[in-house]
């Protein structure tokens, strides 16, 4: 079984975490793994940029549960697997309620995740479907307007994916930060890498392996941002494909 970790992106998030999984705050430290992920497999002859020499694809291949009776269980990663679950529900209600209350605070705080936006969106009704596709406009925090449009882009019904892909093209700040989230998942690499990557795509030193995985998200069809940012990453990868 692949290992999750819990990761806290500030206090806000890490007093989420604490609530949801009824621990007291400091216990959330012990639960909180560093952010890189392991290496698969060497760099080869590759020379690498300086600013790239620490990054590493993590092993995002498919994974089948079960083993023999002699295969050890990682309880710290069952443990992490159900913890991520958990925190993913309750930070989603919670953002859920206060965005049906008008107040886009939480959403400035920090950028939420893949699961936490597919929970919302699975929550929306036409009243808070309104009030996000009015914040995506009319936020100043680019923060609060990427979460709203990532809430946006993954409806069950995809019934926005017109307007996310408008925001996408016409507003820098949400195209940026929904680029590097995007490439942080699928290439499962630290978010500082990712965002050097989406600025200088070629520059990448692994571009073959991102083009494989962009490829296989480009027909996500949970998430309109997620599809039409991986094909513009195509698009930009397109000269160092094979190199």
């Amino acid at each position: 079984m692949r290992s999750a970790v819990l990761k806290c992106s500030g206090p806000w998030m890490c007093s989420k975490i604490a609530k949801v999984l009824k621990i007291a705050g400091e216990e959330v430290a012990e639960l909180v793994e560093p952010s890189g992920a392991p290496a698969v497999g060497g760099i080869g002859g590759i020379g690498i940029p300086v600013y790239w020499s620490d990054v590493s694809f993590a092993d995002s291949g498919s994974s089948t549960p079960g083993g023999g009776s002699d295969m050890p269980v990682n309880r710290r990663s069952f443990l992490s697997i159900a913890a991520v679950a958990a925190v993913d529900v309750g930070v989603a209600q919670d953002l859920a309620a206060s965005i049906a209350g008008g107040d886009a605070g939480p959403l400035t705080a920090v950028q939420t995740t893949y699961g936490v936006d597919k929970t919302i969106a699975s929550m929306l009704d036409r009243a808070t479907r309104s009030t996000l596709l009015r914040w995506t406009e009319d936020l100043g925090n680019p923060v609060a307007r990427v979460n709203a449009t990532g809430i946006l882009a993954k409806m069950p019904d995809q019934g926005e994916s017109r307007r996310v892909v408008s925001i996408l093209r016409n507003d820098d700040e949400v195209q940026r930060l929904y680029l590097t989230a995007v490439a942080t998942r699928v290439c499962a690499i630290k978010w500082e890498h990712a965002a050097k990557f989406v600025e200088n795509p070629t520059d990448f030193p692994f571009a073959s392996i991102a083009v494989e995985r962009f490829a296989r998200e480009v027909v996500n069809p949970a998430d309109v941002g997620a599809r039409w940012c991986s094909a513009k990453m195509l698009q930009e990868l397109s000269p160092v494909v094979g190199r």
